[in-house]
C-alpha cells in the first residue's frame, strides 16, 4: 500500500499535462454527487497544461502549486467567478502583492457563466492570449489593463453593448475578437494603436459613421464586419476603407 501511494505521488510529480472532467450523477450507489467532491493539485509540481471541464472550480485545491510552471490553462463549463479558481482563501494582501502565475501564456475561460472579469485576473500577469468568449460578460472592468503582456483577447458571444473608453481599459492588444455581441459604436477603440486584427461580426453597427473611428488605427490590417446592418449600405466596403486614407490598400475588410 505504501509503495503504491509512493508510486502515485511520484507519477503526479512528473505529470506535465492534466485533464480533469467532472461527471453528472452519483458515486457508485452512494448519495454523493461527483461534482461535490474536492480534489487537490498539490502533488502536481511540474504541470505545464491544465484542462478542467464540466466540474466546479471551487472544489479545486492547490492551484498555487502550478504558479511557477503552468503555461496553458483551459476551463469550460465549470466557473461562475474567476477568483473561485485563482484564489483559495480570503486574500490577506492586495492582489498586486500576491505571487503571480509566472509562465502562464494562454488562458481559455470560454463556455462558463462569467458575468465580469474580477480583480483576481491580475494574477495572470504573463498571459498573452485570453479567451473569455461564450460567457455573460457585459462590462470588462478595469483589471485587464494590468495584463501588460496580453496581445490577443476573445470576448465573442457575450452581452457587450457598449465599449466606451475601452482605450483606457485595454493595453497593447494586437488581436481583438468581439463578434456576436450587441455593439453599436466603436469609437471606444479608436486609440488602441497596436491593434492589427479586429473582428466585429454579428453586432449592431448600423451607420458608416459608427465605423469611421477605426480609420485612426495605424496598424490595423484585418477588419471583419459581416452580419452588421451597415453591410446593407451601398458600396459600404469602399466607404469603410476610405476611412483609412492612404492605408486603405493595406486593410482587408
Amino acid at each position: 500500500m505504501v509503495a503504491d501511494i509512493g508510486n502515485t505521488i511520484d507519477f503526479l510529480h512528473r505529470v506535465r499535462a492534466l485533464k480533469i472532467r467532472g461527471a453528472k450523477g452519483y458515486v457508485g450507489t452512494s448519495n454523493i454527487a461527483w461534482n461535490t467532491l474536492s480534489y487537490s493539485l498539490h502533488c502536481c509540481k511540474n504541470l505545464l497544461a491544465l484542462w478542467i471541464s464540466d466540474s466546479d472550480v471551487s472544489k479545486v485545491h492547490g492551484m498555487s502549486t502550478t504558479k511557477r510552471t503552468l503555461r496553458r490553462l483551459i476551463v469550460h463549463y465549470s466557473m461562475n467567478n474567476i477568483k473561485d479558481l485563482l484564489v483559495e482563501d480570503v486574500p490577506v494582501v492586495p492582489f498586486s502583492e500576491m505571487q503571480h502565475w509566472e509562465c502562464l501564456e494562454e488562458v481559455d475561460f470560454s463556455f462558463n457563466e462569467l458575468k465580469d472579469i474580477d480583480e483576481s485576473i491580475q494574477l495572470l500577469g504573463s498571459v498573452q492570449r485570453l479567451n473569455v468568449s461564450h460567457n455573460n460578460i457585459t462590462e470588462i472592468g478595469c483589471y485587464l489593463q494590468l495584463l501588460t503582456s496580453l496581445n490577443e483577447l476573445d470576448l465573442s458571444s457575450n452581452g457587450i453593448s457598449s465599449i466606451h473608453q475601452w482605450n483606457e481599459l485595454l493595453g497593447n492588444l494586437k488581436k481583438l475578437i468581439l463578434s456576436n455581441n450587441a455593439i453599436k459604436d466603436v469609437s471606444g477603440l479608436s486609440r488602441l494603436y497596436s491593434l492589427e486584427y479586429l473582428d466585429l461580426q454579428n453586432n449592431a453597427l448600423e451607420v458608416l459613421e459608427s465605423v469611421y473611428p477605426l480609420g485612426l488605427l495605424p496598424c490595423l490590417e484585418e477588419l471583419h464586419l459581416c452580419g452588421n446592418p451597415v453591410r446593407n449600405v451601398i458600396e459600404y466596403r469602399t466607404k469603410v476603407l476610405e476611412a483609412f486614407g492612404e492605408r486603405s490598400c493595406e486593410v482587408s475588410a
